[in-house]
């Protein structure tokens, strides 16, 4: 009987020992894991706070020196943006007032940015632009001279940009895909129907494929005589980038845009959703125009008001024609040509120049 409880007590201590290690065990597992994770977050702050500095230079440094391009070196991380922020990790920071035109996902080692000025005619406001030189831009239907002249005329894209020309749209079924992590193809005609070749694994890219039809014939057109039409990777072919164009009379259809200069149609290059592009273009960028459109009115008058001479040409109804650029882009630009006129008017005469 001695013999059988000495045996019980040993496995029931056996048993106890087990649990205990399992206990210790768990709880060493847990305190590694604890420190693992907040690694993990203090690393993300880290890079959140590192980007955001690069960003802050760019956004700030840009947003008064046009023309300038700039390669920047960045942690491999990927960086979301919407209209009015962008995120790195879980961490968000707002854009302002920027006005920033670039792939709603960038992930890459170096960031492309690069900056114009729009002015329509007075300058309103830099655009931003941003890419990685792992993404892959494909212009289709233009030949070499046509693309310089429509697209790359005074201010050239960035070199570092991944850019290709394809001269007809039966050239695509030749291409062959370099694992690029973004592909956006932009064509002169025809995107509904372009079919990218079997190498794309067009369904494994999915929402990283895009296509944006630019019907431009000559750089003329870009100013307000066209419309830009985005598409988005489907099921088994390109499909209309949609957004909701109820309030939106503009838009002739609902993937559509006018296209209101260069520099606003590179933009669309840059953006491959119709949603973010329409958010910069509408909230922004036109409402800064309307902004800065008040004070020039405002100077015109007060002015005319102090310089009678030159009333006849610094009158601010010059300004008065020159409606929302979006709702009726050829009205915009016909006004723009009788606002330049009269600015070249007032030089002539002597007086302050309107703008």
């Amino acid at each position: 009987m001695a013999c059988s409880n000495k045996t019980k007590k040993a496995e029931i201590e056996v048993q106890f020992n087990w649990i205990f290690i399992l206990i210790v065990g768990g709880l060493i597992l847990f305190f590694f894991v604890s420190i693992i994770q907040h690694q993990g977050r203090a690393s993300e702050q880290k890079l959140s706070v590192q980007l955001s500095s690069e960003f802050d230079l760019i956004f700030t440094g840009q947003s008064v020196a046009a023309g300038t391009t700039n390669i920047i070196s960045i942690p491999k991380t990927q960086i979301m943006f919407d209209c009015d922020s962008y995120i790195v990790g879980s961490a968000g920071k707002s854009l302002g007032n920027s006005i920033v035109f670039s792939p709603k996902m960038i992930e890459g080692n170096s960031l492309i940015s690069w900056t114009l000025s729009w002015n329509v005619p007075f300058k309103v406001v830099n655009f931003i632009y941003l890419t990685v030189p792992e993404n892959k831009y494909y212009f289709v239907g233009w030949t070499e001279d046509e693309f310089q002249q429509i697209f790359n005329s005074t201010y050239p894209m960035p070199g570092n940009m991944n850019i290709q020309i394809v001269p007809a749209l039966q050239d695509v079924g030749t291409l062959q895909h370099q694992n690029n992590p973004r592909v956006r193809f932009i064509v002169k005609s025809g995107a509904a129907t372009l079919v990218p070749p079997a190498s794309f694994d067009a369904d494994s890219l999915g929402s990283r494929l895009t296509a944006l039809e630019i019907p431009a014939e000559k750089p003329e057109d870009l100013y307000g005589k066209i419309y830009l039409k985005f598409f988005k990777w489907g099921a088994a072919s390109f499909e209309a980038d949609n957004i909701d164009t109820s309030q939106k009379t503009s838009q002739k259809t609902a993937n559509s845009f006018p296209s209101l200069g260069r520099e606003a149609a590179l933009g669309a290059i840059f953006t491959d959703d119709l949603e973010l592009y329409s958010c910069n273009m509408r909230e922004k960028a036109e409402k800064r125009f309307g902004l800065v459109k008040r004070i020039y009115q405002q100077r015109a008058s007060y002015i005319a008001e102090n310089l009678p001479k030159c009333i006849n040409y610094l009158s601010s109804g010059f300004f008065d024609a020159l409606g929302g650029p979006i709702e009726d882009p050829d009205a915009f630009f016909a006004a723009i040509a009788s606002l330049e006129a009269a600015n070249r008017n007032t030089d002539r005469e002597s007086c302050p120049s309107l703008y």
